[in-house]
């Protein structure tokens, strides 16, 4: 059949015409479909939404609910029940965290609420090192290098884990976790310095981590958490801050933070538990501590050690307390550098306030390691000529008592 070119013009014409208007057919369907879609959807959210609202609601109510039984119990309950029961709490808590239970720490738990008359029962810290170290802090120890700062946290360590008193200080026995990252090669001549000077053998309660632990890796802070617990660990030294930020930059808040939070989880995790950080100061102040100012605000310590003057060759130190955050700043400590076989141990140092009329007695107290009986440092006092008889370096020390440079137990004295 022979068309004409108009007829052929009106044909093409009808099929883009048809195909025009099946194209906005679909586009309409598919328009529609997508319109459907979204409704479900956004009926959908609104469900969940209402779902949510109504859990929270029962929340609040049971929360409620159980606040106000707490509160009952509480006034029906004597004190020390509650402060039991307050202690059994803390410790399911710091079990549930070790095993990655919710309701922990971090999360809302109406078991751990406290009401009225409880909050007086909570239990407060103890001392570790008298006036040095207490239960339950995220302390730090910072220093130079060279300073001494590693051998003053291991013989800390090793006077808490044998019972014995830290240059005349009361300690609580326990055991200790010390984190050694670095100072491996002189790490056995560092102990026997310690056996010899403290005349006891290396503590069963020292138990050391020879290695690198990251902070980084959340399963490190955890995996500690859960040996201090199972361990019944009273201390851990991370010694140091430096090696276990793992390469991180630390004056960069947000990896300090995380540090922070991994050092906190810790303490935490083991109410009782002590966590001592060994760091370095900032290069241009020695009293602070490096990197960023998160770390200095989450401590509930800090000691310092110091070089007066800056003459890290000279045997004198200074232990200064920088931060308390629950009491007053403590007194100054001076401390001196001994040699004890192949390596050093720390001895009560020369004070700076001492009076020179007492300075000999008290001299002679720290050579004697910070307490004596009286005729022991009596002795003392006439071996070294500085008294030529005993009754002599008696009264010395009865003038030192009076002066408050001596404190008297009994028959023994110790130094401030």
């Amino acid at each position: 059949m022979i068309t004409t070119p108009e007829q052929q013009a009106h044909h093409l014409l009808q099929d883009f015409l048809d195909r025009e208007r099946a194209r906005q057919e679909a586009e309409e369907a598919r328009w529609a479909e997508e319109a459907e879609r979204e409704e479900a959807e956004e009926r959908a959210r609104q469900e969940a939404a209402e779902v949510e609202r109504q859990a929270q609601a029962e929340r609040a109510r049971a929360h409620a609910e159980q606040f106000a039984i707490l509160e009952v119990r509480d006034k029906l309950t004597p004190a020390p029940i509650r402060s039991e029961a307050s202690r059994i709490r803390r410790n399911e808590a710091a079990r549930r965290y070790v095993a990655g239970e919710q309701g922990a720490f971090g999360i809302f738990d109406p078991s751990r609420v406290m009401a009225g008359g409880a909050v007086h029962e909570e239990e407060g810290s103890r001392d570790l090192i008298g006036g040095m170290l207490a239960t339950g802090e995220l302390a730090a120890l910072s220093g130079r290098s060279y300073s001494g700062k590693s051998f003053l946290a291991l013989d800390w360590s090793f006077c808490l884990a044998a019972g014995i008193p830290w240059h005349g200080r009361a300690v609580e026995k326990t055991r200790v976790l010390y984190l050694r990252m670095e100072g491996a090669n002189d790490w056995a001549r560092r102990i026997r310095a310690l056996e010899a000077h403290h005349g006891a053998g290396v503590p069963d309660g020292l138990i050391v981590w020879a290695g690198t632990v990251s902070f980084f890796d959340p399963a490190n802070p955890k995996g500690v958490a859960e040996f201090v617990r199972n361990e019944g660990i009273g201390l851990v030294v991370t010694d140091t801050l430096s090696r276990a930020f793992a390469g991180q930059n630390e004056n960069e808040p947000a990896a300090m933070g995380t540090f922070v939070q991994a050092a906190t989880q810790i303490r935490e995790a083991t109410p009782d538990t002590t966590h001592l950080l060994i760091h370095h100061p900032n290069q241009s102040d020695e009293m602070s501590l490096r990197g960023h100012g998160s770390l200095f605000a989450a401590v509930d310590r800090q000691w310092v050690l110091t070089a007066p003057g800056g003459r890290r060759t000279e045997p004198d130190r200074v232990l200064v307390s920088q931060k308390v955050k629950s009491g007053r700043l403590a007194a100054d400590v001076p401390l001196a550098f001994a040699t004890e076989g192949e390596s050093a141990v720390l001895i009560p140092g020369r004070s700076t306030t001492t009076p020179p009329a007492h300075r000999a007695v008290v001299e002679a107290l720290g050579a004697l390691g910070g307490t004596a009986t009286r005729d022991a440092l009596a002795t003392q006092l006439t071996a070294t000529g500085a008294y030529r008889n005993k009754n002599s370096a008696r009264n010395a020390i009865r003038r030192a008592i009076e002066a408050a440079c001596l404190i008297e137990l009994g028959e023994g004295v110790m130094l401030p």
